[in-house]
């Protein structure tokens, strides 16, 4: 079987932190590493680029890196930059934004690399660390202490890493520390040449590292090789190894077989024909191999295929940007790296199209039908109509007039079913010609880099997936945070005959003028925290937009939740009631007042999230405008994901976020005309997905609008953290839809056979069983439902005075903790489980998803991570059990009707809201929002 190979190198030269000095060689040794390593005809490896990047991005490269490989895939990860011990020993590898000081958050550590060498089912991994080590910056010191030296492979030292058939790791040095003075590293040390770096692309690019001169270079040789040229340049660094590989991995090709001799044969012309791709034998075993120490060659290494070949030798330092070669096969931060010129400029004066198609990767010809397991490209410019484009011609056109006039930056993204968040692309738009990619900084102005290498096309990796299925997504175009056009993509996989399909589904409407503080808000990139983020529709446009305590977060919470808690029960007679009527409603007058408290706790949330301490206020101002824009532009409600890395549960209630301004008067607010247009004295009718009135109200303080919560307004996403790509999909069975009720014992008979019997009759209609008491952990077990629902009562555990209280389920004589889904996943059910057809779970009980920083035990990672649950969907206040069922019956219908878990919560809100009745944003679900049951049949012609 043929061996697929990949490279990641992660280079950093340049660091915010002016403690760190600035390494001269990185950027040309890693252009010069990947140009060896990328050529067909030497190393074959599909590489990619990450130079000066953030601690975040690099942790998302490496992560997608090691993902969704087989015991076919090959991988190298090459580090180029700073390494660090923490004042705890640890090894940390510097990122641009790295503050020596704070190395656990600011700097990726060598155990999450190590994590991710483990986690991966890759054939082989090697790691090449080429870094200068240096001590220990002390919290709240200025200066640096020595700490000993850095033993860099006892980081990685163990037990076998992965699943594959082995892994190895390679150091430049295994024990040494930067020179510093004071705070700041000397620059004699720090702007020293990388000896071992250039040792192994000479050894690979003149092929002298094959040392048995058999026609491929081992691991072992260009170790051995390597070790040689280093103690002879620098007899000081010494290089080491450790590792544990059954038998030995091929880096490149050199030549055919041939003889040591004394003098030089003349070199050998190329053939003339492109010869077939590099194909590995299964290898021997061969034993563990020891730390640092040089090892034997084997001398029977088999003989490999070749490719005759000579590059020139690595090029010096020179000025300026690095360039990457034409032909090799290179992305830098995730894009194609080969070279395209743009179009004459004479194309200027005909109208420009967008121009999008699917390609294999790496070519440029449409292809018609997608096959399953294969790469692929999403590919984008803008310039002449081309006849390949997946647009319309008249959809395609790109709105010249409603764009800055001269040459401007645009991003593409691009957002998948199942991505957690999207891929996202710079791009030049030239005022005459065509757009084009190049690797030069984005900005507002039309300046560009000297030696700037323009490539014709935007290009996104996809790779599909095993089975036939229908991958769909959204292509948008920004100019600074605003979408300017907006594709749906629709890309049929191992279906003859279906081919890729695109259409424009929105564009701008206006000019950039007319869009007020949008208009003044460049979109970032990059977040500067990688914990806490707001994402609408896949694109972070908000630096570390959230940030709040846990104290205020919980207080936050706790007043919203009483908010919510006050509007449906009072105390009657010691008894708590339901202040909704027997339809689950109430009058125009007693809504709109639980809408103004709503909106006050709600627009404090809102305060606190986004207030920023240094006074710019640009995110709190110009988010709202962005959240109305993307509506407009989509016709649909925007995608609003919220990301928090620490915790699977956050104690906010982002449904009920109110970004409106209002003040503290709840009397004084106005009422806007959806308030009554779209409440219990409304009639039946769509909902449009933003104000109607909301021109009428733009900048003015004090107005109640229902559009101002998030819950409303918006497609709230809430992913949880599991080690794992989150499902789009429940089940591809085209069965009928199975529900599991686990059903309490304590609750009013009467209503739970209603309840019960409307689930099962619908429509629509789904096959269902019930459970409960000791049932309940046996019917859990096998993969034969798509939807668990719990129906019960949900009770607090108070095991102390001063600790927070964790929950249970009631399931009747039986209490079902969070820790009993974690005895069952070790005890009781398969290793993994529900591997295939992972639930949508349903806690439908009184305050089953409520959280607080001090909550230990939770539902969500015990179902999501050790059950293997798709999601979970559950509330944050008490709830009537006639109305608890009410709400889930509305939205369980819509589920079944195909609708995914975000349209299905968002429309039982609003239906909700039609009664009068505001409980619709005590749900709070924790998937992926465009999670559905089953796959969303093909759109039709």
């Amino acid at each position: 079987m043929t061996t697929t190979r990949h490279a990641l190198i992660i280079a950093n030269d340049r660091y915010d932190d002016q403690s760190l000095g600035k390494l001269r060689t990185s950027a040309q040794d890693a252009v010069s590493l990947a140009e060896v390593l990328g050529d067909p005809e030497v190393g074959d490896f599909d590489v990619e680029v990450l130079r000066n990047e953030r601690v975040d991005a690099i942790r998302r490269g490496i992560e997608r890196f090691f993902s969704g490989r087989t015991r076919e895939d090959a991988l190298m990860l090459y580090f180029l930059c700073h390494g660090l011990k923490g004042e705890s020993g640890s090894l940390y590898f510097a990122a641009r934004d790295s503050d020596p000081r704070l190395l656990e958050a600011t700097a990726l550590s060598a155990q999450f690399v190590r994590d991710y060498m483990f986690l991966t089912r890759a054939g082989r991994t090697v790691l090449f660390l080429d870094c200068w080590y240096g001590g220990a910056f002390s919290r709240g010191s200025s200066s640096v202490r020595a700490v000993g030296d850095v033993d860099v492979l006892e980081s990685f030292a163990g037990e076998k890493l992965g699943a594959g058939r082995g892994w190895a790791v390679i150091t430049a040095s295994n024990s040494m520390e930067y020179a510093f003075e004071g705070t700041e590293l000397t620059r004699t040390t720090a702007s020293r040449p990388s000896v071992f770096t250039r040792a192994v692309v000479e050894g690979l690019t003149t092929g002298d590292a094959d040392l048995d001169a058999d026609g491929v270079v081992s691991l072992d040789e260009l170790y051995d090789y390597v070790f040689d040229h280093v103690k002879q340049q620098d007899p000081n660094q010494t290089p080491g190894r450790t590792g544990n590989m059954q038998g030995d991995m091929y880096l490149a090709h050199t030549g055919p077989p041939k003889r040591r001799i004394a003098s030089p044969a003349p070199p050998q012309p190329r053939p003339p024909a492109m010869p077939p791709p590099l194909t590995l034998p299964e290898p021997a075993p061969q034993p563990p191999q020891g730390n640092g120490e040089r090892q034997p060659r084997r001398q029977d290494a088999p003989p490999r295929r070749w490719r005759r070949r000579r590059l020139r030798p690595p090029t010096a330092d020179v000025p300026g940007e690095a360039e990457l070669p034409a032909r090799s096969r290179v992305r830098v931060g995730g894009d194609s790296a080969e070279r395209q010129e743009p179009r004459e400029a004479g194309v200027a004066d005909e109208a420009r199209s967008v121009n999008v198609l699917v390609a294999r990767a790496g070519g440029e010809g449409a292809v018609f039908e997608l096959a399953a397991s294969t790469d692929y490209e999403v590919l984008l410019n803008i310039g002449l109509r081309l006849n390949a484009s997946l647009l319309q011609e008249q959809e395609a056109v790109w709105p010249e007039e409603l764009v800055p006039a001269g040459g401007v930056w645009l991003r593409a993204t691009l957002l998948l079913d199942g991505m957690k968040g999207s891929l996202t692309v710079p791009f030049f738009l030239p005022s005459r010609g065509e757009s084009f990619r190049c690797a030069c900084e984005p900005g507002s102005g039309s300046g560009h880099a000297r030696g700037c290498a323009p490539r014709r096309w935007v290009r996104f990796p996809v790779r599909t997936p095993e089975q036939p299925a229908i991958v769909r997504g959204e292509l948008v175009i920004y100019y600074e945070a605003a979408a300017v056009v907006a594709v749906e993509l629709e890309m049929p996989v191992a279906m003859p005959g279906a081919a890729p399909k695109a259409s424009v589904v929105g564009r701008l409407s206006t000019t950039f003028n007319d869009l007020g503080k949008l208009a003044r808000r460049t979109a970032s990139l990059l977040v500067s925290s990688p914990s806490e983020r707001v994402v609408v529709n896949g694109v972070g446009f908000l630096d570390n937009p959230f940030a709040i305590g846990a104290g205020a977060a919980d207080t936050s919470a706790l007043n919203a939740r009483e908010a919510l808690f006050d509007s449906h029960i009072e105390v009657r007679d010691g008894h708590l009631r339901s202040r909704y009527d027997t339809s689950f409603s109430k009058r125009s007058a007693a809504y709109e007042q639980d809408l103004r408290r709503l909106a006050r706790e709600g627009a404090e949330l809102y305060s606190r999230l986004f207030s920023n301490p240094r006074g710019d206020q640009t995110i709190a101002f110009s988010l709202p405008a962005l959240l109305r824009h993307e509506a407009q532009l989509r016709d649909r409600p925007p995608l609003l994901q919220v990301v928090d890395d620490r915790f699977d549960e956050h104690a906010m209630l982002w449904s009920m976020v109110y970004d409106l301004p209002v003040g503290g008067d709840i009397n004084r607010y106005q009422p806007c005309p959806a308030v009554r247009e779209y409440g219990p004295e409304s009639r039946d009718g769509p909902i449009p997905p933003v104000c109607p009135w909301g021109e009428q109200h733009r900048d003015r303080g004090d107005v109640l609008c229902p559009y101002g919560f998030w819950g409303l307004s918006c497609m709230v996403e809430q992913p949880p953290t599991v080690h794992r790509d989150l499902e789009a999909v429940v089940s591809r069975d085209p069965e009928e839809i199975a529900l599991l009720a686990a059903v309490g014992g304590s609750l009013n008979e009467q209503l739970t056979t209603a309840h019960l019997g409307r689930l099962a009759d619908g429509p629509p209609r789904c096959g269902l069983t019930t459970a409960t008491g000791t049932e309940v952990a046996n019917a859990l077990g096998p993969e034969a439902m798509d939807i668990v629902y719990f129906y019960c009562h949900c009770g607090y555990d108070v095991r102390s005075d001063t600790a927070a209280a964790d929950r249970y389920l009631d399931l009747g004589g039986v209490r079902m903790q969070p820790l009993d889904i974690n005895m069952w996943a070790r005890t009781v059910w398969d290793d993994p489980h529900w591997p295939r057809r992972r639930p949508l779970v349903v806690l439908n009980g009184c305050h089953t998803a409520e959280t607080t920083s001090g909550t230990l035990n939770s539902f969500v990672p015990a179902f999501t991570l050790l059950a293997g649950a798709s999601g979970v969907l559950g509330t944050e206040v008490t709830l009537e059990q006639g109305l608890a069922g009410w709400a889930m019956e509305e939205l369980l219908a819509r589920l079944l009707d195909g609708s995914s878990i975000g349209e299905a919560l968002h429309g039982t809100r609003w239906a909700m809201l039609r009664r009068g009745n505001v409980m619709g944003l005590a749900y709070t679900a924790y998937c992926l929002a465009n999670l559905t049951l089953r796959p969303p049949k093909a759109s039709q012609e």
